[in-house]
């Protein structure tokens, strides 16, 4: 397969734009952490006529360019890893409409908690159209240097391998830093640090439907819902559309559904539990594209949580209004 090297990708009007790169410049002889920027909007004439290049599955020919056809659920296209390829410095990232950090992570082929890192996101912030992100060429730490560490510190900090990072960085074999520098830690973890937070416990909990709806298993997210609107039916979160139109509750179901403050938001995810039992969440506002829910046992059984999300996310399923 050949290879596009530092390619630049306009994802708008999804332009690959060659540096001309060959198969065996794998490497860039300066290995330092320079930022560079994709292009994004109009090819402004940098088209440098790749016709029909192959880059894995499918080709569709784009303004003369092969483009690889793999939707992500939001209905974008892209290749997993396909930006990663000879790529050795940090790079900026403008985020386009449907983009999740996991999406992104996968178009660079770099890990989810990379992305998160490296613009200081959790798990539960949100990132929307026209944000910057920072990039790192592979998965792991981006470091600056303070006034008295030492790499070695550094480096046992983020559980990183101190010989792997003098290399990638191209540094001194002393490992000689300077203060400010910006160094990349490859398949560094960041530490996690644990704070003390007092204990929240739903078990008095009472909403404005407590002991009005169908009961529901204490902790899980139907038990939460039920206390936020009136449940009549039963069943596992992954039955309530269904359940709720029998019922004769309005009901949409599907991409393009609205959201509406006050609705119950019925949801999929990653992780086989949210597939085989569903999820659902009581919509708290709308703002523009953006929905706002709460929750329960999503970050843990009992314990509440919030989170945004778009309206076209592909976990969405439908609401119950």
């Amino acid at each position: 397969m050949a290879s596009l090297g530092d390619t630049k990708v306009d994802t708008r009007s999804q332009v690959l734009i060659s540096e001309g790169l060959s198969e065996d410049n794998t490497e860039k002889d300066d290995r330092s952490i320079e930022r560079e920027s994709y292009v994004y909007g109009a090819s402004k004439g940098l088209n440098k006529n790749i016709n029909n290049q192959r880059i894995g599955g499918e080709n569709i020919l784009i303004q003369g360019i092969a483009f690889l056809s793999s939707a992500n659920p939001s209905g974008r296209t892209g290749t997993a890893g396909a930006f990663s390829k000879n790529r050795g410095s940090v790079i900026t990232y403008e985020v386009q409409s449907g983009d999740t950090p996991s999406y992104i992570a996968s178009l660079f082929g770099i890990s989810t908690n990379t992305i998160l890192w490296a613009n200081d996101l959790s798990y539960w912030g949100l990132i929307k159209p026209g944000d910057k992100l920072t990039i790192l060429p592979t998965s792991g730490v981006l470091h600056k240097v303070k006034k008295g560490e030492t790499l070695a510190k550094i480096v046992g900090t983020y559980s990183g391998d101190l010989e792997e990072t003098i290399s990638f960085n191209g540094m001194p074999a002393d490992g000689s830093i300077q203060l400010s520098q910006e160094i990349i830690i490859p398949n560094g973890k960041k530490p996690i640090y644990y704070r003390s937070q007092p204990t929240v416990k739903y078990a008095s909990y009472t909403g404005p439907y407590s002991g009005k709806s169908r009961n529901f298993p204490w902790g899980q997210c139907t038990w939460y819902v039920a206390q936020k609107r009136y449940v009549p039916w039963s069943g596992h979160a992954k039955s309530w559309l269904a359940n709720a139109r029998a019922r004769g509750y309005s009901v949409c179901q599907g991409q393009g559904c609205e959201p509406k403050a006050g609705a119950i938001i019925s949801m999929t995810g990653g992780s086989w539990l949210i597939r085989l039992y569903g999820h659902v969440a009581y919509v708290e506002s709308v703002n523009g594209d953006w929905v706002t829910f709460s929750e329960a046992n999503y970050i843990g059984l009992g314990k509440r949580s919030v989170r945004t999300m778009h309206k076209n996310d592909w976990r969405i399923q439908g609401y119950i209004y």
